[in-house]
């Protein structure tokens, strides 16, 4: 019986996390359609792919954080050190440095 009730909880949270997946994913095409990012240059694409996925994370990666990004970064960072209980689960990792482009 335990099998069962542990199997049917495992369903469960398999149907619920599918089921998120599916709407946040179905949000982000919709949001990626409506933004529509500019085409990925010829030579920077990968595999001549320049779907929106891919051109959505082009134009992310092609963004240069500024200042006020980096101060509030050592804001989270020391927030994460003096309240523990806030960082991130062990398997996570931390808040790495981020790199400009």
């Amino acid at each position: 019986m335990r099998y069962e009730d542990d199997r049917s909880a495992l369903l469960s949270q398999l149907a619920t996390s599918i089921a998120v997946f599916s709407f946040v994913w179905g949000a982000f095409e919709s949001v990626t359609s409506i933004v529509d990012p500019p085409s990925i240059p010829k030579t920077e694409r990968k595999d001549d792919n320049n779907q929106p996925v891919a051109r959505v994370v082009y134009a992310l990666r092609s963004l240069k954080p500024d200042g006020v990004y980096h101060c509030r970064l050592a804001q989270i960072r020391h927030l994460m050190t003096v309240m523990p209980e806030f960082s991130l689960p062990v398997g996570l990792g931390a808040v790495a440095v981020a790199k400009g482009g």
